[in-house]
């Protein structure tokens, strides 16, 4: 019979006494940054790049102000994203802007567009590192938000990548990855598969609500176009019909008016929202990754003790005076060797490999628990970053609108007394 799985809030619930402790102590200090003012440096030079004013406000003891400012460009942000991925190996990282998907941003790479899109993007990366518990402690972020010498702990913290790499060397467990790229873990003894079901939902609808707003916002435009048409339209009435003139052309002014403030919502919702929905979805990837790479451990224990209960039958059958096979028997014939010697060297071989699999079984068992019970956190930590964020994104879209719908009633009103005339 099956074993009943628990739910995604069952899960999480078991997790509340550790988990508001765990917050309560991480979440004590105050880190605000922001991502803004994209600016072209070195312009007229082939080394041109774009910078972005990463500002922060905290009173973390370490920073020497309460409040300050760095420019950093895109590529400092790509170093620092790699380091924290490789010295944080049990959470989500949240991705960065471009890692995935590139073509909803398009034009000139030193263009408007282009810029004012990274820079939302970027300010979304750096928020929710800021809001993770355990990624907002981390050395490497002390750094990137406030030093001014970021360029020479580039450099140290590379030679020190570096070093580790060559270390454990390239190649260092490919066979296990190999081994396992098509196994799976059975179904009454994976705890994550509510939380993976829960992922792959909430990818869908994110990536649907995207795709909704994306042909919303082309709508947008067409409102935006025939507004100015429809303006453009009505003025030419207005050498027609002179005796109406300025009711003509007060009309036609408004609705170049709508045309502007559909355009501001449309440029705002766009590269606020819909940038938000679709580094969500990127997100969401990185929770899935993250639930893949605790799956593969366990896979990894899995096979260590099936391979520990294959050398253990081993050593019971030759212990009781088995195992050796027609083919094996002979050639200790024809080397001379005595049955009997050669079952007890076996034996001691096999002894000392059954000792270190069982250290290693522990081992693994110990690492597999550790980086559960890690995942279980981040996914815990994800659910209160992605709140925080939804929240403000959906109250931005919010405000654009009603400043929008604001805009409308104001410019009509102003029209009224001039159609009444």
């Amino acid at each position: 019979m099956a074993t009943a799985h628990p739910s995604s809030s069952t899960i999480i619930a078991e997790r509340i006494p550790e988990t508001e402790d765990y917050i309560d102590n991480l979440w004590s200090s105050t880190l605000l940054c922001s991502v803004s003012d994209p600016q072209k440096e070195q312009e007229g030079t082939q080394n041109a790049y774009i910078s972005y004013l990463v500002t922060t406000e905290s009173d973390f003891p370490t920073f020497q102000e309460p409040k300050f400012h760095v420019r950093r460009r895109f590529s400092d942000f790509v170093f620092f994203y790699n380091v924290i991925v490789r010295t944080h190996p049990a959470c989500a990282v949240p991705p960065l802007p471009d890692k995935q998907r590139l073509e909803y941003i398009t034009g000139d790479r030193f263009g408007p567009e282009f810029t004012l899109r990274r820079a939302s993007s970027l300010h979304l990366f750096l928020q929710r590192v800021s809001n993770h518990p355990i990624l907002r402690r981390a050395p490497v972020l002390l750094a990137f938000l406030e030093s001014q010498s970021w360029n020479g702990y580039m450099r140290e913290q590379q030679h020190r990548l570096t070093s580790q790499v060559e270390s454990t060397g390239v190649f260092d467990g490919l066979s296990d990855v190999l081994i396992n790229a098509f196994a799976r873990i059975p179904k009454d003894k994976d705890n994550f598969i509510p939380a993976k079901q829960r992922m792959d939902k909430l990818g869908d609808n994110v990536s649907h609500t995207e795709k909704v707003m994306s042909r919303l916002i082309r709508h947008e435009q067409e409102w935006e176009a025939d507004s100015y048409e429809f303006g453009n339209q009505v003025a030419k009435l207005a050498e027609l019909e002179l005796e109406m003139a300025d009711v003509f052309r007060a009309f036609a002014k408004q609705n170049r008016a709508v045309g502007e403030a559909v355009f501001n919502l449309r440029e705002s919702v766009d590269t606020n929202y819909v940038t938000s929905l679709r580094d969500m979805e990127t997100y969401v990837l990185s929770v899935k990754q993250l639930l893949k790479q605790r799956e593969q451990k366990q896979l990894d224990h899995e096979a260590l003790l099936d391979y520990l209960h294959k050398a253990t039958v081993e050593r019971d059958v030759l212990a009781s005076g088995g195992g050796n096979g027609f083919l094996r028997s002979k050639v200790e014939d024809l080397r001379r060797v005595d049955h009997n010697i050669a079952r007890i060297e076996r034996l001691r071989k096999l002894d000392a490999r059954l000792e270190v699999l069982k250290e290693e079984a522990k081992q693994a068992n110990e690492e597999t628990d550790a980086f559960d019970k890690e995942t279980m956190r981040d996914l815990v930590d994800f659910e209160r970053i992605k709140g925080l964020e939804m929240k403000e994104s959906l109250g931005r879209l919010a405000d654009d609108h009603i400043e929008f719908f604001r805009t409308l009633i104001e410019k009509w009103e102003e029209t009224i007394p001039e159609l009444e005339k």
